[in-house]
């Protein structure tokens, strides 16, 4: 079984905001309430942000993220999918 198509795509790139994520998060959400959405994020952060968002993927379907790999960090890219 396949999922519908998301009908919003909201795509942030972030810098650095790992205590910014999770309030916007939840300030599109209930902006957006009733509509079919998902977030993409795209991180280039030498903080957390990478580590919140990921977690965040692991909470909500609706959260996708890129993480870009840093010559200077030890990170993963992460294209975070529904698991199944």
């Amino acid at each position: 079984m396949t999922a519908e198509a998301p009908l919003v795509s909201v795509v942030v790139p972030t810098r650095n905001e790992a205590s910014n994520i999770r309030p916007l998060w939840e300030r599109i959400c209930a902006a957006l309430a009733g509509v079919a959405l998902e977030m993409c994020f795209v991180d280039d952060s030498d903080d957390e942000t990478s580590q919140v968002l990921l977690d965040l993927a692991r909470e909500d379907s609706r959260v996708r993220c890129l993480v870009r790999i840093g010559a200077d960090r030890e990170r993963r890219a992460a294209l975070e999918h529904d698991a199944d």
